[in-house]
């Protein structure tokens, strides 16, 4: 999922010093949003506790996108309307960041930096680490501002978010491999044996989902 540094920064400033009647919507969204980044990215412990809930326990990681986006989306517009009230509080944000590159430490530590692409990834991780603190320094110039002065400054923190997202949409995904360069040695039996005939694939065993339209290969494939 890719929310942006900015976005998550956001959604730590939903959490306000005063309680209102939006305080139970905020609380429910913020424990969405844990739950399922725990079971997406499969925090020890707890995705073996979800796995065994009915129905729940079955679905996977990439259909959860609906139920962290929709929270998320409500948090942020919370944390703008605290930021321009001046009463957000910034330790929720700076947490969230903490983490971020408490993790972002470890999977360089397990994996590294090596190529391909390796200047590519230097820049990313730069990107990511200026963006934190330019959200940082302007949530912080907010807190002891005028009302005009902090206006401006939330408009542009809304401008850095859209700034983010859209280089990020334009980011460069590296495949860990690339399937169509080397596929399986049953794609290429498949592709010159099986004719005008159709090939059937029932559950996991077969073809995955839309894959023989990718190596045009007729099929007829049942979940």
């Amino acid at each position: 999922f890719h929310f942006g540094v900015v976005a998550l920064g956001l959604s730590g400033c939903a959490v306000s010093v005063r309680r209102g009647k939006h305080t139970p919507l905020i609380i429910a969204c913020a424990a969405t949003a844990i739950f399922v980044l725990s079971r997406t990215f499969g925090v020890p412990g707890f995705t073996q506790l979800v796995s065994k809930l009915p129905v729940v326990g079955n679905i996977g990681c990439q259909y959860w996108w609906g139920a962290i986006a929709i929270p998320l989306m409500l948090l942020v517009g919370f944390g703008f309307d605290n930021l321009e009230k001046n009463t957000a509080l910034r330790w929720p944000s700076l947490s969230l960041f903490a983490i971020g590159l408490i993790v972002l430490f470890a999977v360089w530590r397990t994996f590294g930096l090596q190529e391909p692409n390796f200047i590519y990834k230097i820049a990313s991780i730069a990107k990511i680490v200026v963006i934190i603190l330019i959200f940082a320094t302007l949530a912080r110039m907010a807190r002891g501002s005028s009302d005009a002065r902090r206006r401006k400054i939330v408009i542009s923190i809304l401008a850095l978010m859209f700034f983010e997202l859209s280089v990020d949409s334009k980011a460069w995904r590296i495949e860990s491999s690339d399937f169509f360069a080397r596929p399986p040695p049953e794609i290429s039996f498949l592709r010159k044996h099986v004719g005008l005939n159709r090939t059937l694939s029932i559950g996991g065993a077969g073809l995955r989902p839309e894959l023989g339209s990718a190596f045009q290969i007729a099929e007829i494939t049942s979940m």
